[in-house]
């Protein structure tokens, strides 16, 4: 049994810092990457959990790297 059931999006949000923003079709340097999850959802049951919430995700993930991913996240 679980506290919440969430359905809907879980993503990969990649937080990249350069040094300025390019004009359009520039290039900047990156300073550096962070990869987070995000998703309305995702994130909801994320803090839900934090705070002893039982919490099960019901969306849909594929079979890439990204997914995998996303699913290290989220039983982190």
């Amino acid at each position: 049994m679980f506290d919440i059931v969430g359905f809907g999006v879980a993503t990969l949000d990649v937080i990249t810092e350069v040094e300025k923003f390019p004009l359009p079709g520039g290039k900047a340097k990156i300073l550096s990457r962070e990869n987070h999850g995000g998703g309305l959802t995702a994130t909801a049951l994320a803090a839900a959990s934090k705070l002893g919430v039982s919490c099960w995700y019901g969306g849909a993930l594929g079979e890439n790297e990204i997914s995998d991913q996303v699913r290290r996240i989220l039983t982190g």
